[in-house]
C-alpha cells in the first residue's frame, strides 16, 4: 500500500521504535488475517517491530505514533473499500454451493420440457472485470438471459448460452431431435422459446431456494427476457464500468446425447455477497440445532 511505503520512507528507523497501545496491536493482527499477502507481510513486520521496540527515557511513546495510527486508519479505510470489490474464498465456496442446488433444479425442470436427462453442474466461479468478460464468456455467437428477482432476493442473473445450443433446444422442445442446421439463423423463436423454458427452469429453482437446506426464504423472479450476442460489445453487463468486478460462474450443460456444452451465469458482487450471507446464516442456524 502507497500508504505504508510513505511511512518507511519519511520515517527513521529510531522513529520506528515507538510504543503501540495493546488494542493498536490487536487491530493490526485482525487485520493481517483478511488482508492479501502482500499487505499481510508488511503489517507483521510492524507487529514485530512494535513488540522489540525501545523506549525513551520518559517511557512514552515517540512522536510518531500518531503518525502511525493514522497509517492503520488508512489501511482500515482502504481494506474496507477493497472488500466491497472482492468476494473471500468462503463466500465464493458458498456461492458455488447454492448455485449447485438451484441449477440442479432447473435441469430437472429442463429436462420434463424436453424429455431428456439434463445436466447443469460443475459450478466454477471466478471474479472478472466487466473488460475482461469476453474472455471469460466465450460462447459468441450468443444469447444472453436476463432473470431479475422481485422478492426474497433483489438483482439479476444473466445468464450466457451458445445460440447452437439454444436452436438445437428448442428443435427437441417442438418435436426435433436436436440435430443442428447452420443455415437455420437464430431468430426471434428461439429467443422467447429460451425464455420460456427459463422462466419454469427458474420458477423451480426458486422453489429449490427456498428449501430449509439452501436459503430458506421465498423468492420470485420477473418473467425472463432475452437479446443477442453476437460480439463482444453486445454484453449487456457492459453498461458498467469496465473495471468493475463480477462474479461469473461456467457451467457445464449436457442435454441427453444431444448438447455437451457450457453455459454461464454473471451476477454482481453484492447479489453473490447476499446469496452468501443468506446461506451461511441457513449453515449457522442447523448447526445450532445440532448442539
Amino acid at each position: 500500500m502507497i500508504e505504508l511505503e510513505n511511512f518507511f520512507s519519511k520515517t527513521t528507523k529510531k522513529a520506528v521504535s515507538f510504543r503501540l497501545s495493546e488494542i493498536s496491536i490487536e487491530r493490526l493482527k485482525d487485520m493481517s488475517e483478511t488482508l492479501n499477502s502482500s499487505q499481510a507481510e508488511i503489517i507483521e513486520l510492524l507487529i514485530t517491530a512494535l513488540h522489540y521496540s525501545e523506549k525513551n527515557e520518559d517511557n512514552a511513546p515517540y512522536e510518531n505514533s500518531k503518525w502511525f495510527e493514522k497509517v492503520l486508519e488508512m489501511c482500515a479505510e482502504r481494506f474496507n473499500e477493497t472488500k466491497k470489490e472482492r468476494l473471500d474464498h468462503w463466500e465464493i465456496g458458498l456461492t458455488a454451493e447454492v448455485y449447485h442446488m438451484m441449477m440442479n433444479a432447473a435441469a430437472k425442470a429442463m429436462g420434463s420440457i424436453l424429455g431428456q436427462d439434463v445436466i447443469i453442474d460443475k459450478p466454477i466461479v471466478e471474479l472478472v472485470k466487466c473488460w475482461g468478460l469476453d474472455a471469460f464468456l466465450t460462447n459468441i455467437p450468443a444469447c444472453g438471459i436476463e432473470v431479475k428477482y422481485v422478492s426474497g432476493l433483489t438483482d439479476t442473473i444473466l445468464f450466457v448460452l451458445k445460440q447452437r445450443d439454444i436452436i438445437q433446444i428448442i428443435d427437441v422442445w417442438r418435436g426435433g431431435m436436436g440435430d443442428f442446421d447452420r443455415n437455420v439463423e437464430f431468430n426471434a423463436t428461439h429467443t422467447n422459446g429460451i425464455c420460456e423454458i427459463m422462466e419454469t427452469m427458474m420458477r423451480q429453482a426458486s422453489l429449490a431456494l427456498a428449501d430449509v437446506n439452501c436459503l430458506n426464504m421465498q423468492v420470485n423472479a420477473a418473467s425472463p427476457t432475452a437479446f443477442e450476442i453476437n460480439n463482444n460489445d453486445d454484453y449487456n453487463i457492459k453498461k458498467a464500468d469496465s473495471n468493475d468486478i463480477v462474479v461469473a460462474t461456467q457451467f457445464r450443460l449436457v442435454v441427453g446425447d444431444i448438447i455437451d456444452s457450457q453455459m454461464a451465469a454473471v451476477i454482481s458482487i453484492p447479489f453473490a455477497r447476499e446469496i452468501a450471507n443468506a446461506y451461511s446464516k441457513v449453515i449457522r442456524n442447523a448447526q445450532i440445532s445440532n448442539e
